[in-house]
């Protein structure tokens, strides 16, 4: 479920952008910024890209589920108590565009931060709502974020993302 989550939210973006910018060409990339090997990964060439960079499990006295089934299905409910971090990051050549690129992008998320099938016609069953939130961070968690991701700094931010399943996907 989070690679669907993930896929809306960059199908999302990567549509307004497009009709921001008046292109038809693909703007956001959902993708790691190097490759396994330490190469650039070349799909994330002069796009917005939208990286994991870390799944966190909220304290559980917030929301108590019960006990866990012996063997949980694919989609459980540990998505109800989960924050996914995300790095939003500007990766083109041209610094000034990558910058105004970005900013559309900031202000998008800014004024749509909840994701659901009323204003998001393409979010996929199963998921409720999606929920994108601006992390604030130091410069030392800021430089350890981009030296754990083996590449060189480009403009970024962090956002907390919470997908809340539908009941029946439960």
């Amino acid at each position: 479920m989070i690679d669907q989550a993930l896929d809306c939210l960059a199908d999302e973006l990567d549509s307004h952008l497009s009709s921001v910018l008046m292109t038809t060409e693909k703007t956001v990339a959902l993708s790691g910024l190097v490759n396994p090997d330490g190469s650039l990964s070349p799909a994330t060439e002069n796009k917005t890209v939208i990286t994991l960079i870390n799944l966190q499990k909220e304290p559980s006295s917030q929301i108590n589920l019960g006990p866990r089934p012996a063997s949980p299905p694919a989609t459980t409910n540990w998505l109800q108590n989960a924050k996914i971090h995300l790095l939003l990051s500007s990766n083109f050549t041209n610094y000034t565009e990558g910058l105004k690129i970005l900013s559309i992008a900031l202000s998008y998320l800014q004024d749509k931060s909840v994701f659901t099938a009323t204003n998001t016609p393409g979010l996929p069953s199963g998921i409720e709502r999606i929920t994108i939130e601006q992390e604030n961070l130091s410069f030392q968690e800021l430089s350890n974020i981009w030296t754990m991701l083996g590449a060189k700094y480009v403009p970024s931010v962090v956002y907390k993302v919470t997908v809340l399943p539908t009941s029946g996907a439960l």
